[in-house]
């Protein structure tokens, strides 16, 4: 038996080729228009203010180097700025006085938040003696703003604390490891941080073997 191709009905023919010409046109506009240009930044991914370290104090400037000011202007030096989540806020780091450290004289500093426009300046650590690392953010800012974690050279060795300085900075570490780098998840359950083993207080474990930990914001 010789099998024939059946005519395609005429209404299913005008709308194969409507739907041809249709899958033409978007083609050929994609290619007329170029690459797809995605949307402006926008909220805490926008484009805005930068805090940084200059001759001994933090000052804020436009991404274009323009506007320099500072953000509160202070004797003491002041290093290690970090911007809330949000962009509204500066955590920075302020030298008060000394510490002994190992047997050496290092500054001690203290955990400042201010807003970006200089005002509401609150001093978080007052009565905690921290030697910061220099070369390291001065903490992490919880997803909702309302905590930083940091670390500090402190049998604890890390520390949460309300960003309003209502309350003292509460311990969440112990003699155990030397902590570093903190970083809150993005639903604010847990703290990621970078860890060494230590012998005793202050003598980490040679070779050290620096390794990834999570704990709660609770300890």
């Amino acid at each position: 038996r010789v099998s024939t191709a059946r005519p395609i009905p005429k209404p299913v023919a005008i709308a194969l080729l409507i739907a041809a010409g249709f899958v033409v046109v978007v083609v050929i506009g994609s290619l007329l228009r170029g690459p797809a240009r995605l949307p402006p930044p926008f909220g805490v991914a926008a484009t805005g203010l930068l805090a940084f370290d200059m001759d001994g104090g933090i000052v804020l400037a436009e991404p274009d180097g323009s506007g320099i000011r500072p953000l509160r202007p202070s004797d003491a030096k002041q290093y290690g700025a970090t911007f809330s989540r949000d962009g509204t806020r500066v955590a920075f780091w302020q030298e008060d006085g000394w510490k002994v450290v190992g047997g050496n004289a290092e500054k001690a500093a203290d955990l400042w938040v201010v807003n970006v426009d200089g005002s509401g300046a609150v001093n978080l650590t007052p009565d905690l003696d921290v030697a910061p690392i220099r070369f390291a953010p001065t903490g992490s800012w919880s997803p909702d703003g309302s905590s930083i974690a940091f670390t500090a050279d402190t049998e604890a060795g890390m520390y949460v604390v309300a960003t309003d300085g209502r309350s003292p900075p509460r311990a969440i570490g112990d003699a155990s490891l030397a902590r570093m780098y903190p970083k809150w998840a993005p639903d604010g359950s847990l703290i990621a941080f970078a860890g060494m083993e230590l012998n005793a207080p202050g003598d980490l474990a040679f070779p050290p073997q620096p390794r990834v930990y999570v704990i709660r914001p609770d300890g």
